[in-house]
């Protein structure tokens, strides 16, 4: 066992310690978010982040220990980029998460890294894109547009929450800008208003109900029939 013990240690020396493990996985970010087609979330990035390092053959301990250890993070839809390097970080250099003064360094660095080294190819997310009609853009730039309605079968699929952050697109992802969302609300025809019919670019309430009875009936029904009002407040960033 001392054998392993010092096997690792020399493997984490000549990768460069825990700055190594840094940069590496801020590598991995960068390349992951290149490639990664538009819809994946900043959370799902992040998860494939994690299960990516659980999978690598260097890893500290047996892989159902290690999926036992990441399973919060993994659980954890508000997690950050920092969250995730520092948990590896962590648990596969013991020395660091056991002295407090070296727990700090080690954070600092990654901080310092990320600041540093991650490419700015857009701000970050925590869920997937909300989309709104192309004649709308101009609305929702002029922070006029702060809801959406969608149905259960895409809130089941993207589990869009209060809290998230998320993209506004386009239907051809364009991305508009970044909003939270404040709420999320199971709401049924009868109940959809004139602000919703405003929100949806329709002229009257009617044709709102029309259409979607219309979507929910032929489209939506088999599988949930259910609609949901999401509402949301654009963040600074926002063109």
């Amino acid at each position: 066992m001392a054998f392993i013990k010092d096997f690792k240690d020399f493997l984490l020396m000549i990768f460069g310690g825990y700055k190594g493990i840094v940069v590496t996985q801020i590598n991995l970010y960068n390349l992951a978010k290149r490639v990664a087609p538009p819809e994946l979330s900043e959370d799902d990035l992040l998860n494939e982040l994690i299960v990516s390092r659980i999978k690598t053959m260097l890893r500290p301990a047996a892989r159902e220990k290690e999926y036992i250890h990441y399973r919060p993070l993994l659980e954890n839809p508000h997690k950050t980029l920092k969250d995730v390097i520092r948990a590896i970080v962590e648990y596969e250099v013991p020395r660091v998460r056991r002295n407090v003064d070296k727990l700090l360094e080690v954070e600092n660095y990654i901080e310092e890294s990320i600041e540093k080294k991650v490419k700015k190819t857009g701000k970050a997310t925590t869920g997937r894109p909300l989309y709104i009609t192309k004649n709308l853009e101009k609305p929702f730039k002029a922070g006029q547009i702060t809801q959406t309605l969608v149905c259960g079968a895409d809130l089941a699929d993207f589990k869009w929450a209060t809290g998230q952050i998320v993209d506004i697109r386009t239907e051809k992802q364009k991305i508009l800008g970044r909003v939270k969302i404040t709420s999320v609300e199971l709401v049924t025809i009868e109940e959809l208003t004139p602000r919703d019919a405003e929100m949806e670019g329709f002229s009257s309430v009617d044709e709102l109900k029309h259409m979607e009875a219309y979507f929910l009936h032929f489209v939506e029904k088999p599988q949930t029939g259910e609609l949901y009002r999401i509402s949301f407040e654009s963040l600074e960033d926002t063109q």
